[in-house]
């Protein structure tokens, strides 16, 4: 996030900086007025057109960076109102770019500092396939990343039926997660991890917003996920986590299977249990 901040304020810089790297010929006062441009080059002495100029804060004058001169121009000064509205631009344009930095930043720390680089991208990766399976109701593909806890030792078959039966479009017993923004990590005394977020969830139409949580862990040397959800009921507002002075609630208990699974064990439909491996 640090990064695509840098970058965006690098590139405006640099737009600033190719401001005063204009070609003569197209700038806006040879664009309006190019016999003033005629009288610059004769007053040099030498044809500038093309060369590199800066405009000095007089805007009755040029000054010509080749020649090291200053010339005036006898026919009238450069028009005041177009220098104030190129610094407004660039007032503007600076304001843009400081507010799309902070909007991209969140707290301003990478969310996944604690994990060893050649492990950050591959969770970010199941995360994201994590959400959109959830999203998307894609019950076999979110079995293929939910943890042995999570799943509880059913196979596929059973925890889609499980999945289809807690979360119907009319009548849900449990969320749907649309949408999980990470923004920091913690790791618990097993060496697993909590990952907590701005959440957003949706339950027979309703929409819920607040901080989320979901618990990883490596299994097989890949990331899985037991379970997601919200820190608090009401939910915390996400703008809690760029106070420096929040805390995450206790730790939360991940040594069971998902909630939809626990319900379908205790309806006693019949359904196959992998063996332990």
């Amino acid at each position: 996030m640090k990064k695509k901040g840098t970058a965006l304020l690098a590139g405006f810089f640099l737009y600033l900086g190719s401001l005063n790297q204009s070609r003569i010929s197209d700038s806006p006062i040879y664009q309006a007025r190019p016999n003033l441009v005629t009288h610059f080059e004769h007053q040099c002495g030498v044809n500038y057109r093309g060369k590199s100029i800066h405009f000095v804060s007089e805007p009755h004058k040029l000054y010509c960076s080749a020649c090291q001169s200053e010339c005036r121009f006898e026919n009238g000064p450069y028009p005041r109102e177009r220098i104030v509205r190129i610094r407004e631009r660039i007032i503007y344009g600076l304001f843009v770019c400081l507010y799309i930095v902070s909007a991209h930043a969140g707290t301003g720390i990478e969310p996944f500092s604690k994990i060893s680089t050649e492990r950050r991208d591959t969770l970010t990766k199941r995360l994201n396939a994590y959400v959109e399976a959830y999203r998307g109701r894609k019950w076999e593909k979110l079995y293929e990343l939910v943890s042995s806890v999570g799943r509880g030792g059913v196979n596929q078959n059973a925890f889609v039926a499980a999945m289809k039966s807690e979360h119907g479009t009319d009548f849900a017993q449990m969320p749907d997660l649309l949408e999980f923004r990470p923004e920091l990590i913690e790791t618990d005394d097993k060496g697993e991890f909590d990952i907590y977020g701005c959440g957003k969830a949706r339950r027979e139409g309703m929409m819920f917003n607040g901080i989320a949580i979901t618990h990883a862990v490596l299994e097989h040397n890949e990331w899985f996920f037991t379970d997601w959800r919200f820190t608090e009921f009401p939910n915390e507002p996400c703008k809690a986590l760029s106070d420096p002075k929040w805390e995450h609630p206790a730790p939360m208990e991940w040594s069971k299977p998902m909630d939809e699974v626990k319900n379908f064990k205790s309806k006693g439909v019949p359904f196959h249990v992998d063996a332990p491996q």
